[in-house]
């Protein structure tokens, strides 16, 4: 079960380092579709493989992936401001649905393997696409909510509007998530602000409950391998 939950880990982050890193290093797009959109659609089918251990979780996580990947597509051909909303929230849905089966995966595990480590960096990076989903709802509605440069995001020249929302904001949410402030793209109004210091905040205590909580696991299977060990001669 352990190999199985690895492959599954390890599916979703290939299919997030592309998502991330996509874009910039292949190019914008491919076969004369956005890899943005590419990408995204190889997540949804990698996030509904790593939560298929559970029969529920799966039928859960390709229903809201299903309605996500329609939705994506559509809004290749779209740019209603309700079609572009319903894009995010329902990404947001799903990157939240399958970064809370993972952890649940990953902290019921009773020692440290690989999939623990492969399942933390899953939800890491999960929640970042979350965060940038938010974000990306709440520059269309209250446009102006982040500047670059004292632009908008939204009237930055130069953007392809093929692509998914606002690309800069996957940037501005792990920048935030790490804490990094390069203070490049900057959130203006109250919503936007408190956005970014929620994730500020998670990014900070997730990494050290994470560590601790594979340091605890650790020191328990020690604990429990010198027991072991005592009890022979104890006897």
């Amino acid at each position: 079960m352990a190999a199985t939950n690895r492959i599954r880990f390890a599916t979703l982050l290939l299919a997030l380092v592309l998502v991330i890193g996509g874009a910039p290093f292949l190019g914008g797009s491919l076969l004369g579709l956005p890899l943005s959109r590419l990408t995204f659609s190889l997540l949804f089918v990698a996030g509904v493989y790593a939560v298929s251990r559970s029969r529920r979780v799966l039928i859960g996580g390709a229903l809201i992936g299903l309605l996500a990947f329609v939705i994506t597509w559509i809004g290749h051909y779209s740019e209603a401001v309700a079609v572009v909303v319903a894009d995010q929230v329902t990404d947001l849905v799903f990157v939240m649905f399958v970064a809370f089966a993972i952890l649940r995966t990953v902290v019921a595990q009773d020692e440290v393997s690989s999939d623990t480590i492969y399942g933390g960096i899953c939800v890491y990076l999960l929640v970042a696409l979350g965060w940038e989903a938010a974000y990306s709802v709440v520059e269309y509605l209250h446009p102006g909510s982040f500047t670059m440069g004292g632009v908008a995001l939204s009237e930055v020249e130069g953007r392809d509007t093929s692509l998914r929302a606002y690309p800069e904001l996957v940037y501005y949410s792990f920048v935030t998530l790490t804490t990094l402030g390069y203070g490049d793209i900057v959130p203006t109004t109250p919503q936007a602000r408190v956005l970014s210091t929620a994730e500020a905040v998670f990014g900070q205590l997730f990494v050290a409950i994470f560590i601790a909580r594979l340091v605890g696991l650790q020191l328990s299977r020690v604990r429990d391998g010198a027991g072991g060990g005592d009890s022979p001669r104890a006897r």
